[in-house]
């Protein structure tokens, strides 16, 4: 990402958080999944990535409903990529504002995910997804961040998902991951 870093953050091993998070699990939207394999057919052979707007049910599962691609200035590399700064500054202004009053009347709260692809089939979390992941709590002030992370074969297609959330000075964790729609809420 084209964001300077603060601080350094270790990745160490990916595990759980015993307590104290709010997010128990990632539903994979038909609209996060429909952003993600838009933007990865435009990105071939390169990272790409956005951000996505989560409300949290009672039992934790983040449930995605808006979600975004890097913007049509961003810079596209075969190892990084980096925001438009201004689209995403926009589309994440825009998101919220509907969030919030979405969320006032659900009586939900919502927070900021990000999504990106790595362009071989790894899904784990590399250090510089670690230290990007810390600069976006930092700039939302939030206490986490969910993480979705999309590994590709050689021909850009999605081979797997893995969700994590990130916590600053701590590290990764696993997520579970669902789409199923008796996940939903209230249903």
């Amino acid at each position: 990402m084209n964001h300077p870093t603060k601080k350094a953050v270790r990745v160490g091993d990916i595990g759980f958080f015993p307590h104290g998070s709010g997010v128990s699990g990632l539903f994979l939207s038909r609209t996060l999944l429909a952003t993600v394999e838009f933007e990865i057919a435009k990105a071939v052979g390169v990272e790409t990535g956005g951000l996505f707007i989560a409300y949290r049910d009672a039992d934790g599962t983040a449930f995605p409903v808006l979600a975004c691609g890097p913007g049509p200035g961003a810079t596209l590399e075969f190892n990084t990529f980096g925001w438009d700064d201004r689209f995403v500054a926009e589309w994440l202004f825009t998101a919220a504002r509907a969030a919030e009053r979405v969320a006032e009347h659900a009586g939900r709260d919502w927070l900021v995910g990000r999504w990106h692809k790595h362009t071989l089939p790894v899904v784990n979390p590399s250090p510089q997804d670690a230290e990007g992941a810390a600069v976006l709590v930092e700039a939302f002030s939030q206490e986490e961040l969910i993480e979705l992370i999309v590994a590709c074969d050689g021909h850009d297609k999605p081979l797997h998902f893995g969700a994590f959330l990130f916590r600053p000075g701590v590290g990764y964790a696993s997520l579970p991951t669902t789409n199923r729609r008796d996940s939903q809420p209230g249903g």
